[in-house]
Formats: C-alpha cells, sequence, structure tokens
C-alpha cells in the first residue's frame, strides 16, 4: 500500500504544480535504489528508497536535491513494513515497531511541509494485554490518520489475535479503537474516504463509518490496493486484478491482469503493471475499463497522479507524463 497522495502545500524549495508539456517521459530524479511508494502534492514528489530504507522528497519540476524527510529502518532492523501518508498540511511517517527477540510497538511521526515534527503518536495496548501492536499500514482522510496494527506477541501463554484498524483523530494524540479484522486471515489493504474505512481481509471488503460502527462486507476479494473515485471503490481482486464496487453486493472486474499500483483522479483510473518479468506499462482507463490507454512503456512498479501529471518509478529513475 503505497503513501496516500493528496494536493497540499509544499515546504521551501519545491518546484510549484506546472501544467504538462507534452512529449516522452521526463526524469524527475534519476540514480536511486530501488523506488517504492510515490505520493504528490502541490510541490513535491514523495518516494520510499532503499540504502537506508527512509522517505525522500523531491521538487516535481525535478530542480534541487532530495531532501531525506524520516529514517525508515530495514529489515536488520527487525522493521517489516514502512507507509506514509500526505495531505494539505502534513506529512504522516509510519514507524513499524521491532519484531526481533522481543518485540516493540509502532508509532507515526507527523511533520509539516518544512520537516518540523510535530507530533508523535505511539501505538500501544490496553492496560493488561500481553500483546504489541505493529503498524503495517496508514491511511489518512480529512486530517484524521488510521493505522492497522498486528497484534504480536513472544509469550507462548498470549493468545492469537486478529489485525484491528485504529484512528488518530485529527488535532489529536488519542487513540481510538475502530475495528478488528477477520480472525481467518490478517487484513492486505487499508484506504479511508470522506464516510468510510475500507480494508481487505480473509471475509472479503468491508467497510466501516470513520468513527466505528458496524463492519459491512461489500464485496469479495483479498488485496492491497484501494483506490476511488468518490463514487466507486477500486479494489484488488484476490486473483490480482482490478475490480470496481458500485455498491454493496455490485462490483465488476474492470482489468483482468495482474498490476502493481492504481490511482484515481476522480476522472480517470491509472494502473501501473510492472512486474518481475518486464514488459509492464503506465494505463489510464475510464472507471468501467474502457478507453483505455498507454501513457508510458515502462515497468513501473508505482504511480502518483495530480492535475496535470502521471508520476511513475522503474527501479532506479522517477518520471513523470502528462494525463
Amino acid at each position: 500500500s503505497g503513501g496516500s497522495g493528496g494536493s497540499g502545500g509544499g515546504g521551501s524549495g519545491g518546484g510549484g504544480t506546472q501544467g504538462c508539456v507534452a512529449g516522452p517521459p521526463a526524469t524527475v530524479v534519476a540514480n536511486l535504489r530501488s523506488v517504492s511508494q510515490l505520493a504528490v502534492d502541490d510541490h513535491w514528489v514523495y518516494y520510499i528508497d532503499e540504502g537506508p530504507t527512509s522517505l525522500w522528497r523531491t521538487a516535481k519540476d525535478g530542480s534541487g536535491t532530495p531532501e531525506r524527510v524520516a529514517f525508515l529502518g530495514t529489515f536488520n532492523d527487525d522493521v517489516y513494513a514502512w507507509d506514509y501518508a500526505v495531505d494539505a498540511s502534513t506529512i504522516y511517517v509510519m514507524h513499524y515497531g521491532r519484531a526481533g527477540m522481543t518485540l516493540s510497538p509502532g508509532s507515526v511521526d507527523y511533520y509539516d511541509k518544512s520537516l518540523a515534527l510535530v507530533r508523535h503518536v505511539d501505538a500501544a495496548p490496553a492496560p493488561g494485554d500481553c500483546h504489541t501492536p505493529l503498524l503495517k499500514n496508514i491511511t489518512v482522510a480529512g486530517g484524521d490518520l488510521y493505522w492497522l496494527q498486528s497484534n504480536g506477541t513472544r509469550a507462548a501463554t498470549c493468545p492469537n489475535a486478529p489485525d484491528e484498524i485504529r484512528r488518530v483523530p485529527a488535532g489529536s494524540s488519542r487513540v481510538d479503537a475502530i475495528t478488528a479484522g477477520s480472525d481467518k486471515g490478517g487484513v492486505t489493504g487499508i484506504f479511508a474516504d470522506g464516510a468510510h474505512v475500507f480494508w481487505s481481509d480473509a471475509d472479503g471488503i468491508s467497510r466501516i463509518g470513520r468513527a466505528g460502527g458496524a463492519r459491512e462486507i461489500i464485496a469479495p476479494g483479498y488485496g492491497a490496493r484501494m483506490a476511488s473515485d468518490g463514487n466507486n471503490l477500486f479494489v484488488e481482486a484476490t486473483s490480482g486484478s482490478v475490480e470496481r464496487i458500485a455498491a454493496p453486493n455490485v462490483y465488476a472486474t474492470i482489468y483482468d491482469h495482474p498490476f502493481a499500483d492504481m490511482e484515481n483522479d476522480g476522472a480517470h483510473l491509472y494502473v501501473a503493471t510492472g512486474s518481475v518479468k518486464g514488459g509492464g506499462a503506465v494505463l489510464r482507463m475510464n472507471g468501467d475499463g474502457s478507453g483505455m490507454a498507454t501513457l508510458a512503456a515502462v515497468n513501473a512498479f508505482t504511480l502518483a497522479v495530480d492535475d496535470s501529471s502521471v508520476y511513475f518509478a522503474e527501479d532506479t529513475v522517477i518520471e513523470k507524463t502528462c494525463k
């Protein structure tokens, strides 16, 4: 699950939003190590890169020098997941925790666009709970932060517990329990819009109100990636294809092929089809899968969109092309 892109103000030194110039893809930044999880705001492209694994940003117009936002840790540090989100004012950086011989809980740091740390929120078990919350993914809507936590333990007497979704309300450090996932298998994806939080687990694609409530299973599926146009939810089906959910139990496959990432700008769905075998592309299509066009014949694994451009990464290079 990539960082949640949003249009917002950037910090000093970034290149502002500009109209797209038609032509072949333009390089934004090159000579990286292994890029994943793109997001954009008005000024910056954000990305995760290895060596050591960190969140970076670079100006969207390709000017200047990339800036490290935060160090995320590596597998050698007993860190097994990393994620972030961006909105108009804030960069939210998830720290998984540690899962070595002993466990330590995860946390989220909030940075403003000048990269000043403005809030730190720790995940913590309830009093007397033998589990340690490790963070797997985050998503943000309306300033509310939602995280997906795995309840780990190294104690033989501590029972298994399902994954949980928790909320940190906008402007607060309070952590609210929202819901638990299936006891048949872990949660693999989380997404939030103006009204609901969505997730995928062994029971299917589900939603719940942003402040909690009753769980509603809206379609089958067990995948990690989700996007929305405001009316339809686009999800990764169990098969790896793209499924559109128009209403509870009203769903259809619109792209029947494996893919790596997707974003929606309210008008079109953009899909990156990179694979280890190569031959991927960046595609644009309508919400029903019609009108598909290839925007770039590159083996991209992650993408993000703004008002005029699509940004995508192929291994060590981030490029952009017109929408």
